[in-house]
């Protein structure tokens, strides 16, 4: 997307690169965009955090929440 828009995609982790396509687009007059970020650690995308029990029924929306919060390198 970035190449696209005329800007090399830089070596950065992906934050930067939204936050960089995100000011191009507000450049060129978008006034939305939607991205999907953070869909996976709210909806159970990331298995590292789950339960370590195997009862995936009993799953607690509650506690995944908190790990999630407080998991380290996470964006």
């Amino acid at each position: 997307m970035l190449e696209d828009l005329g800007i090399p995609q830089p070596e950065s982790g992906i934050a930067k690169s939204i936050y960089i396509a995100l000011e191009k687009a507000e450049e060129i007059g978008i006034k939305r965009v939607l991205t999907g970020d953070g869909a996976d650690g709210v909806f159970g995308g990331y298995s590292f955090l789950l339960p370590r029990n195997s009862e995936y029924e009993k799953f607690n929306f509650d506690v995944y929440c908190k790990t999630w919060s407080k998991k380290k390198g996470r964006d």
